[in-house]
Protein backbone atom coordinates (compact mmCIF):
# COMPACT_ATOMS: atom_id res chain seq x y z
CA UNK A 1 0.00 0.00 0.00
CA UNK A 2 1.73 3.11 -1.13
CA UNK A 3 -1.34 5.41 0.10
CA UNK A 4 -3.11 5.42 3.20
CA UNK A 5 -6.54 7.13 4.45
CA UNK A 6 -6.17 9.59 6.88
CA UNK A 7 -9.80 8.31 8.54
CA UNK A 8 -8.59 4.64 8.32
CA UNK A 9 -5.58 5.64 10.53
CA UNK A 10 -7.45 7.70 12.67
CA UNK A 11 -10.11 5.11 13.11
CA UNK A 12 -7.08 2.58 13.96
CA UNK A 13 -5.59 4.53 16.70
CA UNK A 14 -7.19 2.87 19.70
CA UNK A 15 -6.69 -0.25 18.16
CA UNK A 16 -2.81 0.73 17.82
CA UNK A 17 -2.64 1.82 21.87
CA UNK A 18 -4.41 -1.80 22.53
CA UNK A 19 -1.68 -3.35 21.11
CA UNK A 20 1.29 -1.43 22.73
CA UNK A 21 -0.26 -1.94 25.90
CA UNK A 22 -0.27 -5.91 25.07
CA UNK A 23 3.56 -5.43 23.96
CA UNK A 24 3.78 -4.39 28.02
CA UNK A 25 4.75 -0.85 26.86
CA UNK A 26 5.10 1.76 29.79
CA UNK A 27 2.25 4.08 30.02
CA UNK A 28 4.52 6.88 29.32
CA UNK A 29 6.24 5.57 26.33
CA UNK A 30 2.19 5.11 25.41
CA UNK A 31 1.23 8.20 25.46
CA UNK A 32 3.88 9.41 24.26
CA UNK A 33 3.62 7.37 20.96
CA UNK A 34 -0.18 7.65 20.66
CA UNK A 35 0.52 12.08 20.77
CA UNK A 36 3.05 11.55 18.18
CA UNK A 37 0.60 9.78 16.02
CA UNK A 38 -2.29 11.56 16.62
CA UNK A 39 0.18 15.39 15.55
CA UNK A 40 0.88 13.75 12.79
CA UNK A 41 -2.61 12.60 11.21
CA UNK A 42 -3.41 16.41 12.15
CA UNK A 43 -0.92 17.81 10.09
CA UNK A 44 -1.38 15.08 7.00
CA UNK A 45 -3.73 15.79 4.04
CA UNK A 46 -6.76 12.76 3.36
CA UNK A 47 -4.31 10.46 1.73
CA UNK A 48 -1.07 10.20 2.98
CA UNK A 49 1.81 8.95 0.83
CA UNK A 50 5.52 9.23 1.48
CA UNK A 51 5.95 12.49 -0.08
CA UNK A 52 3.77 13.56 1.98
CA UNK A 53 5.64 12.17 5.01
CA UNK A 54 8.92 13.71 4.30
CA UNK A 55 7.05 17.37 3.96
CA UNK A 56 6.16 16.78 7.43
CA UNK A 57 9.76 15.57 8.85
CA UNK A 58 10.70 18.98 6.58
CA UNK A 59 8.45 20.98 9.25
CA UNK A 60 8.85 19.13 12.02
CA UNK A 61 12.57 20.24 11.42
CA UNK A 62 12.26 23.64 11.05
CA UNK A 63 10.41 23.70 14.51
CA UNK A 64 12.65 21.27 16.67
CA UNK A 65 16.22 19.71 17.77
CA UNK A 66 16.85 16.61 15.38
CA UNK A 67 16.87 14.10 18.29
CA UNK A 68 12.88 15.16 18.58
CA UNK A 69 12.18 15.44 15.45
CA UNK A 70 13.74 11.15 14.92
CA UNK A 71 11.69 10.83 18.32
CA UNK A 72 8.46 11.61 16.68
CA UNK A 73 9.33 10.05 13.00
CA UNK A 74 10.10 6.73 15.03
CA UNK A 75 6.69 6.95 16.54
CA UNK A 76 5.41 7.73 13.13
CA UNK A 77 7.14 4.61 11.90
CA UNK A 78 6.13 2.20 14.57
CA UNK A 79 2.62 3.12 13.69
CA UNK A 80 3.01 2.66 9.83
CA UNK A 81 4.17 -0.81 10.10
CA UNK A 82 1.61 -1.65 12.64
CA UNK A 83 -0.68 -0.86 9.46
CA UNK A 84 1.10 -2.55 7.37
CA UNK A 85 2.13 0.35 5.43
CA UNK A 86 6.44 -0.26 5.80
CA UNK A 87 6.73 1.25 2.41
CA UNK A 88 5.49 4.36 3.68
CA UNK A 89 8.05 4.73 6.61
CA UNK A 90 10.54 7.32 6.35
CA UNK A 91 14.55 7.76 7.44
CA UNK A 92 15.17 9.52 10.59
CA UNK A 93 17.18 12.56 10.44
CA UNK A 94 20.97 12.21 10.32
CA UNK A 95 22.59 14.38 13.50
CA UNK A 96 25.88 15.01 13.03
CA UNK A 97 28.08 15.52 16.15
CA UNK A 98 30.12 18.47 15.59
CA UNK A 99 31.96 18.99 18.59
CA UNK A 100 34.99 16.73 18.06
CA UNK A 101 35.83 17.68 15.00
CA UNK A 102 37.14 21.06 16.84
CA UNK A 103 39.58 18.56 18.92
CA UNK A 104 42.89 17.91 16.86
CA UNK A 105 43.81 14.49 16.71
CA UNK A 106 47.57 14.84 18.09
CA UNK A 107 45.75 16.34 21.43
CA UNK A 108 47.93 15.83 24.57
CA UNK A 109 46.57 14.57 28.07
CA UNK A 110 47.08 17.95 29.76
CA UNK A 111 44.96 19.67 27.37
CA UNK A 112 42.70 17.27 26.92
CA UNK A 113 42.08 17.47 31.15
CA UNK A 114 42.11 21.20 30.39
CA UNK A 115 39.03 21.55 28.00
CA UNK A 116 37.02 18.68 30.03
CA UNK A 117 37.65 20.91 33.58
CA UNK A 118 36.72 23.88 31.74
CA UNK A 119 33.57 22.17 30.30
CA UNK A 120 32.22 20.72 33.70
CA UNK A 121 32.62 24.08 35.25
CA UNK A 122 29.99 25.56 33.14
CA UNK A 123 27.78 21.87 33.44
CA UNK A 124 28.47 20.95 29.66
CA UNK A 125 28.69 17.44 30.96
CA UNK A 126 27.39 15.66 27.77
CA UNK A 127 30.33 17.09 25.87
CA UNK A 128 32.58 16.05 28.13
CA UNK A 129 31.41 12.40 27.96
CA UNK A 130 31.50 12.94 24.02
CA UNK A 131 34.98 13.62 24.15
CA UNK A 132 36.19 10.99 26.31
CA UNK A 133 34.48 8.36 24.35
CA UNK A 134 35.79 9.81 21.16
CA UNK A 135 39.27 9.99 22.35
CA UNK A 136 40.25 7.88 25.19
CA UNK A 137 40.96 5.36 22.47
CA UNK A 138 43.60 7.20 20.91
CA UNK A 139 45.07 8.24 24.04
CA UNK A 140 45.68 4.59 25.48
CA UNK A 141 46.44 2.49 22.76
Amino acid sequence: MEKLRKDDAKDNIKKYENQLVLDELSERTIKKYVVDVEQWLNDMPDIINKTSIISYKNNLAKLYKPTTVNSKIISVNKFLKWMGCDELKIKTKRIQHTILCLIPWNITQTVLYQQVTEYQAIGQYRIVIEILIELYPRLYR
